[in-house]
């Protein structure tokens, strides 16, 4: 039972690790991309719920940028681990129209792009991972000590 669960915990973070929030591998490949500046267009307070009438709020960004002269849009959003309604909002509040960001686009196709927020890994992932990682550690003793 404790291997099992140890596996499932593993590749739980396997997979957050690979696609939450960009794709390491697309991140890496931006650090070679061009750089522009883009402004923010819009700032709104988005939610979704689950199945457990839960509901999570984050702020999702409509920004302008420009290359080889075309004006091209793109959005990003900005999460914390809570997904309180509060955050969402001062985050809207700090991030508000017309605020210049820093943009890198992949040149071979300028639509697809990273911003300065997808570069910093998200802090919202940590507590994360920091739970599930020390959840492992913990079964291990447990399960040296015949405790399980």
């Amino acid at each position: 039972m404790t291997i099992f669960f140890i596996f499932i915990v593993a590749v739980v973070d396997l997979v957050i690790l690979i696609y939450y929030p960009v794709p390491l591998e697309k991140r890496r490949a931006s650090r070679a991309w061009p750089k522009t500046s883009g402004k923010i267009s819009e700032g709104r307070i988005e939610f979704m719920g689950d199945s457990e009438g839960q509901t999570f709020y984050f702020a999702r960004f409509t920004f302008i940028y420009h290359v080889s002269g075309s004006e091209l849009t793109g959005t990003f959003d900005l999460r914390n681990f809570f997904h309180t309604e509060g955050f969402a909002a001062s985050a809207i509040a700090k991030h508000r129209k017309g605020r210049t960001i820093s943009v890198h686009y992949n040149p071979e196709n300028p639509r697809d792009y990273i911003t300065e927020f997808n570069k910093i890994t998200n802090t919202s992932i940590w507590p994360i991972f920091l739970f599930l990682n020390i959840s492992i550690l913990f079964l291990l003793v447990l399960g040296q000590f015949n405790l399980l």
